[in-house]
C-alpha cells in the first residue's frame, strides 16, 4: 500500500483493523510493518505525527506509547 493516499478516514480504518486484531493501538514500529497503515514518516508528515493523530482522531490513550506505564512494561520484558 505504499502508493495509497492517505487521508484520515483511511487511516482510522486501519487503526480500527489493528485494534480488533491486538486490543491496543500501534507504536510507531508497527505502523512501518502494518500493511493497513501508512509508514511513521508518512504520519508525520501528513498528521504531525502518531500522538497527534490520535489526539485529532478522538482515540483513547494513552497517545504516546514512549512514556508512562506501556513504555516501562515493554522495557521489562512483559
Amino acid at each position: 500500500m505504499s502508493n495509497h493516499r492517505w487521508d484520515l478516514d483511511k487511516v482510522k480504518i486501519g487503526l480500527d483493523k489493528f485494534y480488533r486484531e491486538f486490543g491496543r493501538y500501534p507504536t510507531a514500529t508497527e505502523f512501518e510493518n502494518y500493511p493497513h497503515l501508512p509508514s511513521a514518516r508518512q504520519m508525520q508528515r501528513r498528521f504531525g505525527g502518531i500522538v497527534q493523530l490520535r489526539e485529532t482522531l478522538g482515540l483513547e490513550g494513552p497517545f504516546d506509547l514512549t512514556k508512562g506505564e506501556y513504555s516501562s512494561q515493554k522495557g521489562q520484558g512483559h
